[in-house]
């Protein structure tokens, strides 16, 4: 190579480089500014509201159920009785289609999770938050929808039962 090629290859080098950080600039974390984290925020309690006012009546139920036997109705019992409907080892398991595949390293994740993100700041509060929204949503919401609708089911049965006995 002439000395002239190599200096036009470095040139179209240096080119290329810059050409890329123009089209494809980096970001440091999960978003440049407080707009885009903003519109997410929003978008996510606009779209998981439905899901979260059943799931929070679910969950305040099951809490009723719990004392109501004398178990103990802490967030605990609750992830457990969550975590038995993701393993599908819970009574209604039958029921449920989702429970072809059960689940077992599936955990409860809390609706305030979703919808009650921190305000944007520039620490890292806003970063944790966004990691502890798992990648399973959609199964979550499926086996969990299924379980809703096997409750459902079973206390329309015991209420028909209840007004027309044998």
């Amino acid at each position: 190579m002439k000395v002239h090629e190599k200096i036009l290859f470095f040139i179209g080098i240096i080119f290329l480089i810059l050409l890329h950080r123009y089209l494809f600039p980096s970001t440091d974390g999960f978003f440049d500014d407080s707009s885009e984290y903003n519109t997410l925020q929003k978008r996510l309690s606009r779209e998981m509201a439905p899901y979260c006012k059943i799931s929070s009546f679910v969950s305040e139920q099951l809490k009723t159920m719990l004392a109501a036997t004398g178990a103990p109705s802490d967030s605990s019992a609750i992830e457990a009785t969550y975590k038995g409907v993701y393993s599908c080892s819970d009574k209604l398991a039958s029921s449920r289609a989702s429970c072809a595949t059960p689940n077992m390293s599936m955990s409860y994740v809390s609706c305030d999770t979703y919808v009650k993100l921190p305000p944007w700041s520039s620490d890292s509060s806003p970063a944790i938050a966004l990691t502890k929204i798992t990648n399973d949503l959609p199964e979550r919401l499926v086996r969990e929808s299924e379980w809703f609708a096997s409750i459902i089911k079973q206390l329309n049965e015991s209420l028909a039962l209840g007004a027309n006995p044998p």
